[in-house]
């Protein structure tokens, strides 16, 4: 047994073995592709923009020594398609290339493109390595005037201290008189003179290698040398078509615009004239200062292109919006030059179904601006313009005309003071853009009071209801348009905003009675409002809702039970939607505290002004003797639109008046719930002590509730047979000053040995009211 168990170990050992290195070769075979692959990226070309007719090097330094680099004009590395020769490759994994202007097919000095090649070995399977671009020693521009300072600049390619020479033949040998040898230096430009010499050819001596080797002349780019001209018209209008008159200028003109001083890029298609220094062409290019660049026969059906020695300013008419709506009017706004032309100018507008505006006008020619086109599609908005120096006509827009949305708003009639969503029925049929989506006071949809905005292919947009909404607001929906805000691009659309439809809005209502600090109430919410289910509310102290009072509850309950405030003031009432991020405030409650009397108790029998405050704006406030507040009152007010007024307030005998003030609770329709809310005590003055010391200063005190009572109250003494109708006099009477801030005590010094005498007490507030007295002894 133990031998069997011995062989079969020996064998799964070897078995394992075989796997083993299976694995390992299979490793290795993956890691040499692997390397093949990603080494490709480290084939080096020395230098980076290599040139025609200038040897360059390649290192591949993933392929062995021994294997080959070639270059191919074919990106499956066809060798019928070499250039050059087969490189094999050294120690150093490095070969040296020299491609000819005439293996690529190209005219190093006139053409600028060379055709790409890829760089291949017969040792790498999976296509080209890599592919390379050779260039021509290229100059910009490639002209320059006659007997004026011109300056090229040489292109990157070229080497900073490449020698050139100009000369007269393309074969680099007939050196050109007074032109003498340029060096390129770190700003890789030229500056020469050019006489009357004919075609100059650059030839250059480019450095390459490490050692610093030049070439021998090599050919570059070529030179025209050109007279300057001038264009006599310098302003044009867009989609017009202009004569120019080119001045000094010998040939018959073939064309363009450019922004560029040397005409690097042509802006429309080139015209040809067909008459000596003559051209029509065109005006396509946007408005803005252009050159005229004409086209100097070059090489082949190359052209050079030489700029006007002036501008030529290209005006526009320009007509607003650029989109509109099916069977919805819109006013149209001249824009650009047709802005801005003198005030004695006709200017007509109309519409048609090709650029030439000419055949068969959707809207016709008028000097009404407001238009209404049926079907949707493309068409052409033109302006005409007749002023007193004759008439000009061009095109002015193109105009595209969608079909009108269908917009449905997801609650009729909205709630005031939140979201609602406007979704667009009909969006697939718009364009794509940016939709605006917003509510107006008015039809003319001007002024947004709300707006919103879809994206760029959406169907929605959320936006508010204003709180101050009024029971009918216009929806109003803009045309699609791609920019959303910034600078205004005077050719870009505008966009339109139409009327859609009216919503009618309402108020969110809530229905409670007198609510008072520290005493829970009831709240019954908008019976005829179904908000979705989960929708939550809250109470706050600011219009905004951030600050919440008490908890959250659900805006579908019927009643909010046992609602408790701590603090007087008017509170929001705040529901969050599904889709909101926020609460907003749909509704208010106010909530009042105990009514401020000052002063909180007056004297017997006098006219006393009584302020109360905290009360409802323009409240009844009324005095009662009874707890009923339907009996006639001793007094009555009504308060300001802060909630305070003064009454005068007259009671005989010492009791407690009853203070009844109206509120409104929720209810808004001018009915007052008159109930009492306070009590206002009528009192007597009492004086302490009853009896003081001869010949000493004695601190008389008045006692009453409230000290403010008897402010500007008078005080005197006099004998006991006095009157109290005049200031008292005599040994024992003393005159007092009036009471001030409630100070209710004067120091007296009593001079005789016995007998008594009155203290009065007279109340400056009217003549009318009676004074009273007070008896106390002295001994």
């Amino acid at each position: 047994m133990m031998g069997y168990h011995g062989g079969k170990r020996g064998h799964g050992r070897s078995h394992l073995t075989r796997i083993a290195i299976w694995i390992a070769a299979m490793y290795m075979i993956l890691s040499l592709f692997v390397c093949l692959v990603t080494h490709a990226v480290y084939v080096a070309v020395d230098p980076s923009l290599p040139l025609l007719n200038v040897p360059f090097y390649v290192t591949a330094e993933f392929l062995q020594q021994g294997q080959n680099l070639f270059l191919s004009r074919s990106s499956v590395c066809d060798v019928e398609q070499l250039v050059d020769a087969f490189c094999t490759l050294q120690a150093n994994r490095t070969c040296e290339f020299n491609v000819t202007s005439k293996s690529m097919g190209v005219s190093p000095h006139y053409e600028k493109y060379v055709p790409p090649l890829y760089i291949c070995s017969t040792a790498f399977s999976q296509g080209y390595i890599r592919s390379l671009q050779l260039h021509v020693i290229d100059a910009t521009p490639r002209f320059v005037v006659l007997e004026r300072l011109s300056t090229v600049t040489v292109g990157d390619a070229t080497p900073v201290g490449s020698i050139f020479g100009f000369f007269s033949d393309e074969d680099c040998t007939d050196v050109i008189d007074n032109m003498p040898e340029k060096v390129l230096r770190i700003h890789r430009t030229l500056s020469l003179t050019a006489g009357d010499v004919g075609a100059i050819h650059l030839c250059a001596r480019i450095p390459y290698g490490d050692d610093g080797l030049c070439t021998s002349y090599i050919p570059a780019a070529t030179l025209l040398p050109v007279s300057p001209f001038s264009v006599s018209e310098t302003k044009a209008l867009r989609y017009t078509k202009q004569l120019f008159k080119l001045d000094s200028f010998s040939q018959i003109p073939f064309a363009s615009f450019s922004l560029s001083p040397i005409c690097l890029q042509l802006l429309q298609e080139p015209v040809g004239g067909i008459k000596l220094q003559n051209i029509i062409l065109p005006i396509l290019v946007p408005k803005g200062d252009y050159y005229l660049c004409t086209g100097l026969p070059y090489y082949k059906d190359l052209r050079v292109y030489v700029p006007s020695s002036n501008l030529i300013t290209v005006q526009e008419y320009g007509l607003q919006p650029h989109t509109m709506y099916a069977g919805l009017p819109t006013t149209m706004e001249l824009t650009l030059d047709a802005a801005s032309l003198e005030t004695n100018a006709t200017v007509a507008t109309a519409l048609f179904f090709s650029p030439g505006c000419k055949r068969d006008p959707v809207i016709p020619w008028s000097t009404s601006r407001t238009w209404t086109v049926t079907l949707p599609g493309l068409y052409y908005a033109c302006v005409a313009v007749t002023d007193s120096s004759g008439s000009t006509m061009a095109l002015a827009a193109n105009i595209t005309v969608l079909d009108a949305p269908i917009a449905v708003v997801s609650r009729s009639p909205a709630i005031r003071g939140i979201d609602t969503i406007v979704k667009l029925n009909n969006r697939e049929a718009s364009a794509p853009g940016v939709i605006t989506v917003g509510l107006s006071l008015a039809s003319n949809c001007l002024q947004l009071v709300s707006r919103s905005a879809t994206t760029e292919t959406g169907d929605q947009a959320t936006l508010r209801v204003p709180e101050d909404a009024l029971e009918t607001i216009y929806l109003c929906v803009s045309t699609p348009l791609f920019h959303t805000g910034g600078h205004l691009d005077e050719n870009i659309d505008y966009g339109y905003i139409y009327f859609i439809e009216e919503v009618k809005t309402r108020s969110y209502t809530v229905c409670y009675d007198t609510l008072f600090v520290g005493k829970k109430g009831a709240v019954k919410l908008d019976k005829d409002v179904q908000f979705e289910a989960g929708t939550k509310g809250m109470f706050s102290k600011d219009t905004t809702c951030e600050t919440m009072v008490g908890a959250e509850f659900s805006m579908n309950e019927t009643v909010l039970k046992d609602v408790l405030f701590t603090d007087i003031g008017e509170y929001s009432l705040c529901v969050k939607l599904l889709y909101a991020s926020a609460y907003a405030q749909i509704a208010t409650v106010v909530v009042y505290g105990a009514v401020e009397l000052a002063p909180t108790s007056i004297v017997v029998g006098t006219l006393t002004n009584v302020s109360v405050s905290l009360v409802p704006p323009y409240a009844p406030v009324k005095i009662q003797t009874s707890k009923d507040c339907s009996f006639s009152p001793v007094a009555e007010g009504v308060a300001d639109m802060n909630g305070e007024l003064k009454i005068q307030v007259l009671y005989a005998r010492q009791t407690n008046l009853t203070v009844c003030v109206g509120y409104g609770g929720s209810k808004d329709e001018g009915n007052w719930n008159i109930i009492p809310v306070g009590v206002l005590p009528i009192r007597e003055v009492h004086v302490a002590p009853m009896t003081v010391i001869v010949s000493k200063v004695n601190r008389v005190n008045f006692i009453v509730p409230d000290a403010t009572s008897l402010t500007g109250f008078q005080a005197f003494v006099h004998g006991a047979e006095g009157s109290c109708q005049s200031p008292p006099r005599g040994l024992c009477c003393l005159l007092m000053s009036p009471i001030k801030d409630g100070h209710l005590f004067f120091l007296h010094l009593p001079k005789l040995e016995h007998g008594r005498c009155a203290w009065e007490m007279n109340s400056a507030i009217s003549e009318a009211s009676k004074p009273f007295f007070l008896l106390y002894h002295w001994k």
